[in-house]
């Protein structure tokens, strides 16, 4: 799509054009009638039209509808309606007689100042102050509100709007039609006029042609003003952006470019025609703020201001100002300065509320009759008299400063007020009538003239938009449009969309922060700071004793900051244009330095002081709006009540949740900031020292009991903890120990465990210091973990290199070789079935396995790894006690070089033989431990070494050769299995595939076994089974090459039919399956060759009958008798486990039982000698009682004691003795069970528990002692 060449009109008041000193042509000769003409033309004429009283209600501002009457005041042209005062029924035709005389509220304020009397409005005849009587009883009660000042007169004369606009068929698009039609409203009788002007003066034929246009509009505007009409005059046009010279219109008469020219040529020739009118009004230049921004021409505009005498002059500095854009501002200024007549100064702060998004509300305060900006209600309610209120009572509260240098600070909160009327309560029998007012939140902004009059500005709320307008009727909206009649509101609602907010203007919205009472001081000292770098300090500190000083010298002051030094400080940062200057003085204020101004108290303080002391607050984790509520509760507090106010609901608790959400959603980064380092603070420290020590001492255990008893319950476990915690007094760690309830016995843990005196000494001193370094870290210790050493950053690895830079692998740097570990070789450590190949190739199902069968190892607390063979030089000592060597002796490898080309055609090298360690075969396999007879010789590589083959072995070294081909833990247990079978005889003649032969000479089985494998044989003794070992050991080492096959990576020597080879996993499983079949069967053939070799030698005939018939016996018959066998042998191994447990719980019950015997009979001694020792001591009483010697009598008792006490010492001595009996009896059935089962009996404990659990009663004669 080409681009678009249309011009659109701009909607700013800036541009470029061309300058011009003088308008173009000559300036004509004006002929002498004309100029006659012109000058009565201009001469006012006093034919003013309008009415004497004002049409809108003094109170309300509404008018007269239906019911509602409206009473004129005979003193002034203000009216009042009679919604706002309260006429009584009775008295209604009364107050309508042509002979009585109305005086409104503000007529009579104004006469009772000094004596304060009741208003009763209606009087007969004359005033009162010349002697008329009130029509009414009783005072006139007012109902209605204020809605703007007393001396307020709504459209009470004549308004006329003139509007200056440049000429041109693309005119500038402005408010003022807007403001025309909002005002006309006011004036329904014709009291209003707009006019607009349209200029073009680009030469001096176009100027004398607009200045005779102008009579007639002079003349009209003359005669609806009369003498006491007012204007409001607005300037729209261009400025050109380059030299701030305004336009002036288009050459050659309205059709070329358009020109501008100096200020002052502009305004002269344009205002000039209206100067008597314009005298003593208000204009607003809709212009841009290029002529704010170069000196001359904005002296200029000064100079025109003065020479046309205006009553007040508006300009928007912005440099590319859209009219449209200060709609809100000026219909706020219309409807305060030209309907309620106010002064423009003293309503400029409202103004500018309306072009905030932070909305801050400015009431007008009077020290006596609305102090703070709450209106003092205009009558007494007791007595209905008005101005009778005496002078307040000021209660005033002391605030000490937070500024170190600065003097406590005493505020008033509170006025009291009392009715002065001599006569008020009389008739109800009271005392005079007393009102209080409370100061609300905000501070006082002296921009009055006057010293009693000032603005109340309230705390800044952020303005939050409305989905939609919601109107009610009787209820003013304020947005959009200022306040006004519910009617007007919601008819101009209606007919206007929402306005534009306003823009900034001189940047004045700063004058409504603290510092715009205090503008004179500051500015003063402003050239100082921005000049003074190196005494600024010093600076500072004087503007805030200067400050402070003024500040109590006032009656009412304002509130002014916290930290006064740093608020005056961050103020002049707006002044200094350098930049690093300011970023300096930003950085020495702080991040928080304006938060700890507004709060007055900085993030240290305010956490020590939100911190709850309660510690059940922490038994969760915090999160921002736990700690948000802790930290700033008053700023909640604030916000709630300032939005419930708003919405008419007070002290309902329903919506303070969500206005402390509101609150917590739109805080500042500070704030945010804030909450963030509490909230970790909180977490990481808990509660204070002294709310952990309270609570641990009530709850400690209460909270263990319950956490051991839970535990028992749901997991059946016993538990002992010893719980540490720090002292406050010392700073040192108290240690306790904590256990459950015991099950079979009272006595405590540290009572019934053997060592318990050692344990509980050594064991909390040595808790205890592990304890303080874990929990309660000092920062001198020198065991510091890297993380620290790094400051939290991560290690860099350590890569090992060698001699020429390059990185060594791990196995490289652990063995010191380069050939890799062969962990599939030596270990244990994989599940059944599981291959492990290239790392590359490793899935997610095959990792999940091996790591499943790991953990699964670790959590039935069995090794990772089991070595099942080792070189000897790595063995344990122990191990090699009893070996025996087989096989040569260890010789050394001629080393051969090999290169790519040649070592796939290169001759096989006999494998590495190394010595091997004899074992007995009726050792169990299963075992954990090192097995001596399965070590295994590591596969050489095919990469480094050439592939040996069966023809190259030698005989003596074929089990090492067997040995070598595969690492699958069952096959090795075949092949060590077979080691005890016989010799076959030399008939034998058995059909077997050539390449499982020992003749076979190839490097890889031929193609049809790739394609194909169908072979079976019987073994019989050892010469078959090694040759079906050798078969089964080439076809695992074929899969794994297979397996690990990759095209990319194969050397020239590797058959090509590799690719598409059968010998993959699934025939690697079935090649597995094989062999436990085959080791089922030699098994049982070493087992019965004892039993059967008698009966085997007599029937030798038969024997090898037998084998010639079971050679023609199928493979799958075979296959499914050596099935029915293992689950035969697996049941029978599952009972005798089951009535091997069955036998040692039996006798475990026995001994119990003969515990619990032995623990009886010692209870019934125990109970007899009891019974002894009362009669003992009965007969020392007779004794006593008749006077024998006690003498005698103690040593009678010392040796019935003696006799006792060696009874008991033989009763010990036969226990013992038994205990040794069974313990020997014990032993001797373990070494029973071992030589023939292999499995090991437990040794059992329970007489040594008993033992260790009885505890010895002292003597008697030891107690006296």
């Amino acid at each position: 799509m080409p681009p678009r060449k249309k011009n659109t009109a701009k909607k700013s008041c800036g541009g470029s054009a061309k300058k011009l000193l003088a308008p173009v042509g000559s300036p004509p000769v004006p002929a002498a009638s004309h100029a006659e003409s012109s000058t009565s033309s201009l001469e006012p004429e006093d034919t003013r039209t309008t009415e004497d009283h004002s049409i809108w209600c003094l109170i309300c501002r509404d008018g007269a509808e239906g019911d509602v009457i409206l009473f004129e005041c005979n003193a002034c042209p203000r009216v009042m309606c009679s919604k706002c005062i309260e006429v009584p029924k009775a008295h209604i035709d009364d107050v309508r007689h042509t002979d009585v005389i109305f005086l409104c509220l503000s007529c009579h304020s104004l006469r009772t100042i000094k004596e304060p009397t009741p208003y009763f409005g209606f009087y007969h005849n004359v005033l009162p102050e010349q002697g008329g009587t009130p029509v009414l009883p009783g005072f006139l009660q007012l109902k209605g509100k204020y809605e703007l000042a007393s001396s307020s007169i709504l459209a009470a004369t004549p308004l006329a709007v003139v509007h200056f606009i440049l000429g041109g068929k693309d005119r500038i698009p402005t408010p003022v039609p807007l403001l025309s039609h909002y005002l006309d409203k006011f004036y329904p009788s014709g009291g209003f006029l707009y006019i607009e002007i349209l200029f073009d003066v680009a030469s001096y034929q176009q100027i004398d042609n607009y200045t005779h246009d102008q009579v007639r509009t002079v003349s009209e505007l003359t005669s609806h003003l009369g003498s006491t009409g007012r204007v409001f005059a607005f300037l729209s046009n261009h400025l050109e952006e380059d030299s701030g010279w305004l336009f002036a219109g288009k050459e050659g008469q309205g059709e070329g470019e358009y020109v501008a020219m100096e200020v002052q040529h502009v305004l002269s020739t344009v205002l000039k025609p209206y100067a008597r009118i314009l005298k003593s009004s208000h204009i607003v230049f809709l212009v841009c703020g290029s002529v704010v921004a170069h000196e001359t021409p904005y002296t200029q505009l000064k100079e025109a201001v003065l020479q046309f005498d205006f009553a007040g002059a508006i300009i928007f500095p912005a440099p590319r100002f859209q009219p449209l854009v200060a709609t809100n501002f000026l219909v706020a200024m219309m409807e305060l300065v030209a309907i309620e007549q106010l002064s423009i100064r003293s309503v400029f702060p409202t103004l500018l509320s309306c072009c905030k998004l932070e909305l801050t509300t400015f009431a007008r305060a009077h020290t006596q009759t609305s102090p703070w900006g709450l209106d003092i209600p205009a009558q007494c309610p007791q007595c209905g008299s008005t101005k009778s209120w005496a002078e307040r009572v000021a209660v005033t509260v002391a605030d000490k400063s937070r500024d170190e240098d600065a003097p406590d600070r005493v505020s008033v909160c509170r006025y009291i007020y009392t009715c002065k009327y001599t006569n008020c309560g009389s008739m109800q029998k009271l005392p005079p009538y007393k009102l209080s007012v409370t100061k609300p939140p905000g501070s006082i902004v002296n921009s009055a003239k006057t010293k009693n009059c000032a603005w109340f500005q309230s705390p800044s709320t952020h303005f939050v938009l409305q989905s939609s307008a919601v109107s009610t009727q009787g209820k003013r909206m304020n947005e959009g449009v200022p306040t006004g009649t519910a009617k007007k509101a919601r008819r101009l609602r209606d007919a206007y969309p929402p306005l534009p907010k306003a823009p900034d203007l001189y940047n004045v919205s700063s004058m409504a922060e603290w510092y715009a009472s205090w503008e004179g001081v500051l500015t003063l000292h402003k050239d100082q700071f921005v000049n003074g770098k190196n005494s600024r300090h010093n600076l500072l500190r004087q503007i805030r004793n200067e400050i402070v000083a003024i500040h109590h010298t006032r009656e009412d002051p304002e509130d002014l900051p916290k930290g006064l030094k740093k608020a005056i400080w961050r103020y002049y940062l707006q002044f200094l244009t350098d930049a690093d200057d300011r970023r300096d003085e930003q950085q020495i204020l702080g991040d928080d330095s304006e938060l700890e101004e507004e709060l007055g108290m900085s993030p240290e303080d305010r956490e020590l002081a939100a911190r709850p002391k309660d510690a059940g607050f922490y038994k969760k984790e915090l999160n921002a709006w736990d700690v948000a509520q802790k930290l700033f509760k008053q700023e909640m507090d604030d916000y709630d009540k300032e939005q419930q106010q708003k919405k008419g609901v007070q002290h309902s608790i329903k919506y303070r949740t969500g206005h402390a959400r509101e609150w917590f959603n739109s805080m500042t980064s500070a704030h945010r900031k804030e909450v963030e380092e509490a909230r970790d603070k909180w977490n990481r420290d808990g509660a204070p020292a002294e709310s952990q020590a309270m609570y641990r001492k009530k709850t400690l255990k209460k909270v263990l009991d319950d956490f051991t008893e839970q535990i028992r319950c749901t997991m059946g476990c016993r538990l002992v903890m010893l719980v540490s915690h720090k002292k406050n007094a010392d700073q040192t760690l108290s240690v306790k120990i904590h256990e459950s309830q015991p099950v079979n016995q009272k006595k405590s843990f540290s009572q019934s465990s053997r060592g318990s005196k050692e344990w509980t000494s050594e064991g909390f001193e040595k808790y205890a210091e592990w304890s303080k370094a874990e929990f309660y870290p000092t920062n001198d210790d020198d065991d510091s973990s890297d993380e620290e050493t790094n400051d939290g950053k991560d290690a860099m690895p350590e890569v090992i290199l060698d001699n020429h830079g390059y990185a060594k692998l791990p196995s490289q740097v652990f063995t010191g070789s380069m050939k890799p570990v062969p962990w599939l070789s030596i270990t244990d450590s994989i599940p059944n079935g599981f291959t492990v190949q290239d790392p590359s190739h490793l899935r997610v199902k095959e990792i999940n396995k091996l790591w499943g069968h790991w953990e699964a190892r670790k959590a039935s607390k069995q090794r990772l790894v089991i070595f099942v063979g080792a070189a000897s030089a790595h063995m344990n000592k122990s191990l090699l006690e009893n070996a025996v060597y087989v096989g040569e002796k260890k010789s050394k490898k001629k080393y051969v070089e090999v290169n790519d080309e040649e070592g796939a055609s290169a001759a096989p090298t006999p494998v590495k033989r190394t010595r091997r360690l004899a074992k007995d075969s009726s050792e169990d396999s299963s075992d954990d431990n090192l097995a001596p007879s399965a070590g295994l010789v590591a596969r050489p590589s095919v990469a480094q070494e050439g592939i040996c083959t069966p023809a190259t072995v030698p005989m003596k070294d074929r089990m090492s050769f067997l040995r070598s081909l595969s690492s699958n833990r069952e096959y090795l247990l075949f092949i060590s299995s077979i080691g005890g079978l016989k010799k076959e005889q030399s008939s034998e003649a058995t059909e077997w595939p050539a390449w499982a032969t020992w003749s076979w000479e190839g490097s890889h089985l031929p193609n049809s076994v790739h394609s194909e494998v169908i072979s079976s044989t019987k073994i019989s003794g050892l010469a078959s089974a090694m040759k079906v070992g050798l078969g089964l050991g080439m076809l695992l080492r074929e899969c794994k090459q297979v397996i690990e096959y990759e095209a990319d990576d194969a050397t020239p020597n590797t058959p090509s039919y590799f690719g598409t080879s059968i010998l993959g996993i699934k025939t690697l499983d079935l090649v597995i399956e094989a062999i436990n079949t085959a080791r089922g069967g030699v098994t049982r053939m070493v087992k019965a060759k004892e039993g059967q070799h008698a009966a085997i030698t007599e029937a030798g005939g038969e024997e090898h009958g037998t084998d010639t018939a079971a050679q023609t016996i199928s493979t799958r018959e075979e296959e499914v008798d050596d099935e029915k066998q293992r689950e035969e042998d697996e049941m029978r191994r599952k009972v005798e486990e089951e009535l091997r447990e069955t036998e040692e719980q039996k006798k475990k019950m026995a001994m119990l039982q003969e515990d619990m015997r032995k623990l009886e009979e010692r209870k019934r001694k125990l109970e007899e000698e009891n019974q002894k020792l009362l009669k003992l001591v009965e007969v020392a009483n007779e004794k006593d009682s008749e006077g024998k010697e006690p003498e005698k009598a103690e040593e009678e008792e010392e040796e019935e004691e003696e006799e006792e006490e060696e009874e008991e010492e033989e009763e010990e001595e036969e226990e013992e003795e038994e205990e040794e009996e069974e313990e020997v009896v014990q032993k001797g059935k373990k070494r029973g069970k071992s030589g023939g089962s292999g499995r090991p009996s437990k040794k059992p404990t329970t007489d040594n528990i008993r033992r260790s659990s009885r505890a010895r009663q002292p003597s008697k004669k030891a107690m006296r002692k």
